[in-house]
Protein backbone atom coordinates (compact mmCIF):
# COMPACT_ATOMS: atom_id res chain seq x y z
CA UNK A 1 0.00 0.00 0.00
CA UNK A 2 1.27 3.67 -0.94
CA UNK A 3 1.59 6.41 1.89
CA UNK A 4 -1.22 8.30 2.42
CA UNK A 5 -1.75 11.80 1.27
CA UNK A 6 -3.34 14.34 3.28
CA UNK A 7 -4.97 15.81 0.38
CA UNK A 8 -6.29 12.49 -1.56
CA UNK A 9 -6.40 8.76 -1.00
CA UNK A 10 -4.38 6.76 -3.51
CA UNK A 11 -6.23 4.20 -5.92
CA UNK A 12 -4.01 1.35 -3.94
CA UNK A 13 -5.52 2.04 -0.20
CA UNK A 14 -7.90 -0.81 0.65
CA UNK A 15 -11.05 0.67 1.32
CA UNK A 16 -10.95 -0.35 4.85
CA UNK A 17 -7.57 1.42 5.41
CA UNK A 18 -9.13 4.52 4.93
CA UNK A 19 -10.38 6.66 8.15
CA UNK A 20 -13.00 9.01 6.94
CA UNK A 21 -12.80 10.73 10.37
CA UNK A 22 -9.62 11.76 9.20
CA UNK A 23 -10.11 11.71 5.80
CA UNK A 24 -8.07 14.20 2.76
CA UNK A 25 -8.10 17.41 3.56
CA UNK A 26 -9.16 18.97 0.05
CA UNK A 27 -12.29 16.98 0.02
CA UNK A 28 -13.39 17.81 3.42
CA UNK A 29 -12.94 21.19 3.12
CA UNK A 30 -14.85 21.10 -0.59
CA UNK A 31 -17.52 18.65 0.63
CA UNK A 32 -18.15 21.21 3.82
CA UNK A 33 -18.29 24.03 1.60
CA UNK A 34 -20.64 22.71 -0.95
CA UNK A 35 -22.87 21.33 1.82
CA UNK A 36 -23.10 24.95 3.64
CA UNK A 37 -22.54 27.22 1.10
CA UNK A 38 -22.81 25.73 -1.96
CA UNK A 39 -26.53 24.35 -0.95
CA UNK A 40 -27.69 28.00 -0.42
CA UNK A 41 -25.97 29.08 -3.61
CA UNK A 42 -27.60 25.91 -5.48
CA UNK A 43 -31.06 26.93 -3.78
CA UNK A 44 -30.64 30.79 -5.10
CA UNK A 45 -30.29 29.39 -8.86
CA UNK A 46 -33.30 27.12 -8.47
CA UNK A 47 -35.47 29.86 -7.37
CA UNK A 48 -34.59 32.79 -9.79
CA UNK A 49 -34.82 29.96 -12.34
CA UNK A 50 -38.06 28.73 -11.24
CA UNK A 51 -39.14 32.49 -10.99
CA UNK A 52 -39.03 32.96 -15.10
CA UNK A 53 -41.43 30.34 -15.31
CA UNK A 54 -43.12 30.50 -12.88
CA UNK A 55 -45.51 34.07 -11.77
CA UNK A 56 -44.96 35.32 -7.89
CA UNK A 57 -47.44 37.70 -7.12
CA UNK A 58 -45.75 40.58 -4.88
CA UNK A 59 -46.17 40.04 -1.18
CA UNK A 60 -46.78 43.64 -0.62
CA UNK A 61 -49.93 44.16 -3.00
CA UNK A 62 -51.40 40.52 -2.10
CA UNK A 63 -49.64 38.57 0.53
CA UNK A 64 -52.64 35.44 0.22
CA UNK A 65 -51.61 34.44 -3.00
CA UNK A 66 -48.13 35.37 -2.92
CA UNK A 67 -47.82 32.45 0.24
CA UNK A 68 -50.03 29.93 -1.87
CA UNK A 69 -47.91 30.07 -4.82
CA UNK A 70 -44.80 29.74 -2.77
CA UNK A 71 -46.13 27.09 -0.49
CA UNK A 72 -46.81 25.13 -3.86
CA UNK A 73 -43.32 25.47 -5.22
CA UNK A 74 -41.35 25.23 -2.11
CA UNK A 75 -41.41 21.75 -1.64
CA UNK A 76 -40.39 21.04 -5.48
CA UNK A 77 -37.30 23.59 -5.41
CA UNK A 78 -35.93 22.35 -2.09
CA UNK A 79 -36.26 18.91 -3.85
CA UNK A 80 -34.19 19.75 -6.67
CA UNK A 81 -31.80 21.89 -4.27
CA UNK A 82 -30.78 18.81 -1.88
CA UNK A 83 -30.72 16.98 -5.56
CA UNK A 84 -28.22 18.84 -6.96
CA UNK A 85 -26.47 19.04 -3.59
CA UNK A 86 -26.34 15.50 -3.15
CA UNK A 87 -25.05 14.52 -7.15
CA UNK A 88 -22.07 16.80 -6.44
CA UNK A 89 -21.10 16.13 -2.91
CA UNK A 90 -20.90 12.55 -4.07
CA UNK A 91 -18.81 13.33 -6.84
CA UNK A 92 -16.58 15.00 -5.22
CA UNK A 93 -16.07 12.34 -2.42
CA UNK A 94 -14.92 10.11 -5.54
CA UNK A 95 -14.38 6.35 -6.27
CA UNK A 96 -12.06 5.14 -3.10
CA UNK A 97 -14.27 7.18 -0.66
CA UNK A 98 -17.97 5.78 -1.82
CA UNK A 99 -16.48 2.62 -1.86
CA UNK A 100 -15.40 2.94 1.62
CA UNK A 101 -18.96 4.22 2.53
CA UNK A 102 -21.21 1.39 0.87
CA UNK A 103 -19.36 -0.95 2.15
CA UNK A 104 -20.70 -0.04 5.31
CA UNK A 105 -24.17 -0.40 4.16
CA UNK A 106 -23.34 -3.99 4.22
CA UNK A 107 -22.40 -4.14 7.76
CA UNK A 108 -25.48 -5.03 10.41
CA UNK A 109 -23.59 -3.39 13.29
CA UNK A 110 -22.88 -0.29 11.36
CA UNK A 111 -27.13 0.23 10.60
CA UNK A 112 -27.81 -1.48 13.80
CA UNK A 113 -25.84 1.05 16.20
CA UNK A 114 -27.04 3.91 14.06
CA UNK A 115 -30.53 3.27 14.84
CA UNK A 116 -30.00 3.19 18.46
CA UNK A 117 -28.21 6.74 18.00
CA UNK A 118 -31.19 7.57 15.93
CA UNK A 119 -33.57 6.61 19.34
CA UNK A 120 -31.42 8.24 21.57
CA UNK A 121 -31.63 11.38 19.49
CA UNK A 122 -35.32 11.13 20.05
CA UNK A 123 -35.06 10.25 23.52
CA UNK A 124 -32.95 13.48 24.12
CA UNK A 125 -35.25 15.18 22.01
CA UNK A 126 -38.20 14.22 23.96
CA UNK A 127 -37.11 14.87 27.65
CA UNK A 128 -35.04 18.40 26.39
CA UNK A 129 -38.80 19.05 25.13
CA UNK A 130 -40.91 18.88 27.92
CA UNK A 131 -38.30 20.61 30.21
CA UNK A 132 -38.99 23.23 27.67
CA UNK A 133 -42.75 23.52 27.53
CA UNK A 134 -42.36 23.05 31.65
CA UNK A 135 -40.93 26.29 31.55
CA UNK A 136 -42.35 27.46 28.33
CA UNK A 137 -46.23 26.17 28.24
CA UNK A 138 -46.74 28.92 25.13
CA UNK A 139 -43.53 27.05 23.12
CA UNK A 140 -43.91 26.27 19.07
CA UNK A 141 -42.15 25.00 16.96
CA UNK A 142 -39.09 27.45 14.84
CA UNK A 143 -39.56 28.63 11.89
CA UNK A 144 -37.22 25.58 10.34
CA UNK A 145 -39.63 23.17 11.61
CA UNK A 146 -43.00 25.02 10.99
CA UNK A 147 -41.48 25.07 7.11
CA UNK A 148 -40.84 21.53 7.29
CA UNK A 149 -44.14 20.95 8.71
CA UNK A 150 -45.61 23.03 6.22
CA UNK A 151 -43.53 21.23 3.37
CA UNK A 152 -44.49 17.75 4.48
CA UNK A 153 -48.73 18.53 4.67
CA UNK A 154 -48.19 19.84 0.67
CA UNK A 155 -45.87 17.19 -0.75
CA UNK A 156 -45.99 13.96 1.72
CA UNK A 157 -43.68 11.89 -0.90
CA UNK A 158 -41.19 14.68 -1.85
CA UNK A 159 -40.57 15.15 1.54
CA UNK A 160 -40.20 12.01 2.93
CA UNK A 161 -37.54 11.34 -0.04
CA UNK A 162 -36.06 14.48 1.04
CA UNK A 163 -35.98 14.28 4.64
CA UNK A 164 -35.00 10.85 4.92
CA UNK A 165 -32.86 9.95 2.09
CA UNK A 166 -31.46 13.46 0.63
CA UNK A 167 -30.71 15.12 3.83
CA UNK A 168 -29.20 12.25 6.27
CA UNK A 169 -26.77 11.95 3.14
CA UNK A 170 -26.11 15.62 2.52
CA UNK A 171 -25.69 16.61 5.98
CA UNK A 172 -23.93 13.63 7.27
CA UNK A 173 -21.18 14.15 4.27
CA UNK A 174 -21.03 18.28 5.17
CA UNK A 175 -20.65 18.16 9.12
CA UNK A 176 -19.76 14.74 9.86
CA UNK A 177 -17.19 14.12 6.77
CA UNK A 178 -16.33 17.66 6.22
CA UNK A 179 -16.41 20.35 9.38
CA UNK A 180 -15.63 17.70 12.11
CA UNK A 181 -13.26 16.24 10.03
CA UNK A 182 -11.58 19.56 9.79
CA UNK A 183 -11.66 20.23 13.29
CA UNK A 184 -10.56 17.02 14.26
CA UNK A 185 -7.48 17.50 12.67
CA UNK A 186 -6.73 19.84 15.86
CA UNK A 187 -8.47 18.12 18.40
CA UNK A 188 -11.53 15.48 18.48
CA UNK A 189 -13.05 18.34 20.69
CA UNK A 190 -12.74 21.22 18.59
CA UNK A 191 -14.17 18.74 15.43
CA UNK A 192 -17.18 18.16 18.00
CA UNK A 193 -17.83 21.45 19.01
CA UNK A 194 -17.89 23.07 15.48
CA UNK A 195 -20.07 20.15 14.29
CA UNK A 196 -22.27 20.63 16.78
CA UNK A 197 -22.80 24.28 16.49
CA UNK A 198 -22.49 25.12 13.01
CA UNK A 199 -25.22 22.42 12.52
CA UNK A 200 -27.54 23.80 14.94
CA UNK A 201 -26.74 27.09 13.52
CA UNK A 202 -28.29 26.32 9.87
CA UNK A 203 -31.19 25.18 11.41
CA UNK A 204 -32.02 28.44 12.69
CA UNK A 205 -33.68 31.39 12.09
CA UNK A 206 -32.37 35.18 14.54
CA UNK A 207 -33.66 37.56 11.81
CA UNK A 208 -36.93 37.66 12.95
CA UNK A 209 -39.71 40.28 13.49
CA UNK A 210 -40.05 39.93 17.00
CA UNK A 211 -38.70 39.35 20.60
CA UNK A 212 -40.73 36.35 20.95
CA UNK A 213 -39.92 34.62 17.82
CA UNK A 214 -36.32 35.07 19.08
CA UNK A 215 -36.74 33.16 22.07
CA UNK A 216 -38.28 30.20 20.16
CA UNK A 217 -35.54 29.84 18.18
CA UNK A 218 -32.90 30.21 21.09
CA UNK A 219 -35.10 27.53 22.86
CA UNK A 220 -35.19 25.06 20.31
CA UNK A 221 -31.39 26.06 19.28
CA UNK A 222 -30.03 23.35 21.96
CA UNK A 223 -32.51 20.31 20.22
CA UNK A 224 -30.28 20.36 17.14
CA UNK A 225 -26.76 21.67 19.34
CA UNK A 226 -27.25 18.12 21.19
CA UNK A 227 -28.64 16.06 17.95
CA UNK A 228 -25.55 17.07 16.26
CA UNK A 229 -22.62 16.36 18.54
CA UNK A 230 -24.63 13.18 19.17
CA UNK A 231 -24.33 12.77 15.53
CA UNK A 232 -20.87 13.25 15.37
CA UNK A 233 -19.94 10.99 18.11
CA UNK A 234 -21.69 8.10 16.47
CA UNK A 235 -19.70 9.10 13.19
CA UNK A 236 -16.40 9.34 15.49
CA UNK A 237 -17.00 6.71 17.71
CA UNK A 238 -18.59 4.10 14.63
CA UNK A 239 -15.45 5.48 11.65
CA UNK A 240 -18.95 5.14 9.71
CA UNK A 241 -20.89 7.66 7.95
CA UNK A 242 -23.34 5.00 7.44
CA UNK A 243 -24.03 4.74 11.30
CA UNK A 244 -24.53 8.68 11.50
CA UNK A 245 -26.45 8.66 8.69
CA UNK A 246 -28.84 6.16 9.85
CA UNK A 247 -28.85 7.44 13.14
CA UNK A 248 -30.09 11.11 10.97
CA UNK A 249 -32.70 8.73 8.98
CA UNK A 250 -34.52 7.20 12.02
CA UNK A 251 -34.74 10.24 13.69
CA UNK A 252 -36.00 11.89 10.37
CA UNK A 253 -38.70 9.03 9.88
CA UNK A 254 -40.51 9.06 13.16
CA UNK A 255 -40.27 12.89 13.37
CA UNK A 256 -41.58 12.86 9.27
CA UNK A 257 -44.51 10.58 11.14
CA UNK A 258 -45.39 12.33 14.40
CA UNK A 259 -45.41 15.68 12.27
CA UNK A 260 -48.85 13.88 10.40
CA UNK A 261 -50.26 12.83 13.51
CA UNK A 262 -49.17 15.22 16.38
CA UNK A 263 -49.45 18.97 16.71
CA UNK A 264 -46.73 21.09 16.72
CA UNK A 265 -44.12 21.14 19.37
CA UNK A 266 -40.48 21.11 19.90
CA UNK A 267 -40.16 17.55 20.75
CA UNK A 268 -39.26 15.86 17.74
CA UNK A 269 -37.68 17.99 15.18
CA UNK A 270 -36.61 16.85 11.03
CA UNK A 271 -33.24 17.95 10.23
Amino acid sequence: MENKNMFYYTNTEKNDDIKLTKGPLNKQAIVFLIGWLGINVIAYLVSFITSLFVEIPNPEIDKEAYNLVISKITGPMQFITYFITLVALLSVLGLPLLKRIFKDFTKLEKIGKGIVYGFVIIGVSMFYGMIAQKLFPNLTDNENEQAVTSMINSYPVLSAILSIIFAPICEEITYRFGLFGLGNRKSKYLGFFLSSVVFALIHANFFVDSVEKLLIELVNLPIYMLSGFILSYAFYKEESLVTSMTAHAVNNLIAFCSSLLIPAGVALHVF
